[in-house]
């Protein structure tokens, strides 16, 4: 197969289909699909985000209190179809929701930092950027 490699076993080929990773499995004359290799993301924002652009009024830190439940919601999912993730995940948010937080990392989950309040860091300085990276890693260290 132009382009991909041979498992002499089940025939297993593999294409260069730039980003996503497709194989080919094939046994001649039974079956033959496609096994696409796909990266799943959560954010798990909760009300951070609203905090941080002085928008926390009661019906924007309403949505964030429901963050809970639709992690949970999303990790049995995950649990049921035997899949993993990433989630993207504030300082604040793990200060506020330890014990979500707890159960991604504690499902296998790779969590990944959002920064504290979830600041867009375009508008950072260097110094600010590793403040908030350092503040958004002891919070996730912490949960």
């Amino acid at each position: 197969m132009p382009g991909g490699g041979v498992d002499q076993g089940l025939g297993l080929t593999s294409s260069d289909a730039g980003a996503i990773d497709t194989r080919k499995v094939y046994i001649p004359g039974i079956l033959t699909f496609f096994v696409y290799t796909v990266l799943l993301t959560f954010d798990f924002d909760a009300y951070a985000p609203w905090i941080y652009r002085k928008m926390a009024n009661y019906t924007n830190l309403s949505r964030g209190e429901f963050a809970a439940l639709g992690v949970r919601r999303i990790l049995g999912y995950l649990k049921e179809t035997g899949l993993v993730a990433t989630f993207s995940v504030p300082g604040l948010t793990a200060e506020h929701f330890p014990e979500e937080t707890g159960m991604i990392r504690d499902a296998g989950h790779e969590i990944a930092s959002h920064g504290y309040l979830h600041e867009p860091p375009e508008g950072l300085t260097e110094e600010e950027e590793r403040h908030v990276l350092d503040r958004g890693m002891t919070a996730l260290k912490n949960a």
